[in-house]
């Protein structure tokens, strides 16, 4: 089978992002578990769902819709049902897992002391219940009646694209309003509050990825399911494709943003890249810069009588959350 030029520009972009994907989830998975403590923060736990269910796009739905973009004869229709509730599994655990990043944030500033003292519970809590939801959804794409797909399609926009949606620029709202008075009052404005409003603005950034590549596959969605009008049934096939390609492309983004906002993460990708372990894990520190910390490091001294030789034990002072 014959393709066009542009079909085969679509093949190699979607392999390119797929790649992308598979390496950068990949990156910062692996940069959370093995890097700095700096980077064991309650926002970073929902940060790595995010890159597990972005790496099962690269690993799972995407593949597929790349063999049926070469040749859709090639695929088992049998399977395409599975290909779509993969599909909606991973988009709907990616939006909640955003909506929760929002809460989470909005809490950190507007409520810095407790955000402090909360335990990791909650945000387990939290990731286990987008993945309970999104398995309910397309758990349910298996079981919905062929006259009910338009109602099934409204309910997965509402539920799940449209009220995260609001949930999320709600809480974006406040943290954003509880900036600007931080900003009139200057004394109230240490440094771990600006630090939480940085993060915030690098997880505003990727909220705004996620909607403008998502949107326009939701959108197409409730016209396909609801429009009645001939024109509605002869839409291009090249928008189909774009849409797909938008909401694909996304699963790539996140690594390119923190490799560029966090510096914690732009740390360990460096590192990666130079195949330097300890670098990584920025857990060797020699004496002289231990002594450099002393305002952040208390030091004990021990002598043993024997050899009168000096033990010093150095304790240092626990990373910045």
């Amino acid at each position: 089978m014959s393709k066009s030029t542009l079909e085969i520009f679509e093949v190699i972009t979607l392999i390119s992002i797929d790649i992308c994907a598979l390496t950068g989830n990949c990156m910062i998975i692996l940069a959370f578990i093995i890097g700095p403590k700096s980077l064991k923060t309650l926002t970073n736990y929902f940060v790595v769902n995010l890159a597990v269910a972005d790496l099962m796009v690269a690993i799972l739905p995407l593949p597929f819709w790349i063999a049926y973009t070469i040749d859709y004869n090639i695929i088992d229709r049998n399977v395409i049902p599975f290909f779509i509730a993969a599909d909606i599994l991973c988009g709907i655990t990616s939006i909640l897992n955003l909506t929760a990043i929002s809460l989470e944030r909005m809490f950190a500033v507007k409520f810095p002391t407790r955000h402090y003292n909360l335990s990791s519970a909650p945000v387990f809590v939290a990731i286990a219940f987008t993945w309970f939801i999104g398995i309910a959804f397309s758990g349910a794409s298996f079981f919905k009646p062929p006259n009910r797909l338009r109602w099934y399609t409204a309910f997965i926009f509402a539920f799940a694209f449209a009220l995260p949606l609001f949930i999320i620029v709600v809480s974006y709202c406040v943290i954003f309003y509880c900036a600007i008075l931080m900003m009139k009052e200057n004394s109230n404005q240490d440094g771990k509050t600006k630090q939480e409003l940085r993060v915030a603005k690098t997880i505003s950034v990727i909220i705004g990825l996620f909607l403008f590549c998502w949107s326009p596959f939701f959108i197409l969605n409730m016209v396909y399911a609801f429009c009645k009008d001939v024109h509605c049934s002869m839409l291009p096939l090249w928008l189909t494709n774009v849409t797909k390609l938008l909401h694909y492309s996304n699963s790539m983004m996140n690594f390119f943003v923190y490799g560029y906002r966090s510096p914690d993460f732009r740390h360990s990708f460096r590192a990666f890249t130079k195949c330097n372990l300890s670098l990584i894990q920025g857990r060797v520190r020699s004496l002289s810069e231990s002594i450099n910390r002393g305002h952040s490091s208390s030091f004990k001294r021990e002598r043993n009588n024997e050899n009168s030789e000096e033990i010093f034990l150095v304790t240092l002072a626990s990373d910045k959350i």
